[in-house]
């Protein structure tokens, strides 16, 4: 059976798939960071593909990440969200998202002495 509209499965782990994709930016909020803080980018499907798998292990800081609009992660949620992601890199076997974790977990981890902010959530 032809289904034009249909992504062929194994092109949903190549790093190519997302490079044109909407962006999802995570951008400290933190005063002392205000100069040089650009932020990371990750692409809104895999934002959405770590949101769903630690929502289904019923992650609480995760369920922050659902990229509508622009959400505010304060610092202890923020705290929280480092070890839901770090647990999210061991759990899942998928190459995109191991890609994308090994960008934003330094991020946010270099973000813990900023105890006066959080990560901003806002999608492109």
């Amino acid at each position: 059976m032809y289904l034009p509209r249909t992504k062929p499965f194994e092109k949903l782990l190549t790093l190519e798939a997302y490079k044109s994709t909407r962006k999802v930016l995570f951008k400290s909020t933190a005063q002392a960071e205000a100069s040089n803080n650009q932020g990371v980018e990750i692409p809104i499907a895999i934002v959405y593909r770590l949101y769903y798998i630690g929502r289904a292990y019923d992650f609480q800081a995760i369920k922050l990440l659902q990229p509508k609009g622009k959400t505010m992660i304060p610092y202890i949620e923020s705290q929280r969200l480092i070890s839901e992601l770090e647990m999210l890199y061991e759990i899942v076997k998928d190459p995109v998202v191991e890609h994308y974790l090994k960008i934003l977990l330094p991020y946010i981890e270099s973000k813990r002495e900023y105890t006066n902010g959080g990560i901003l959530v806002s999608e492109d």
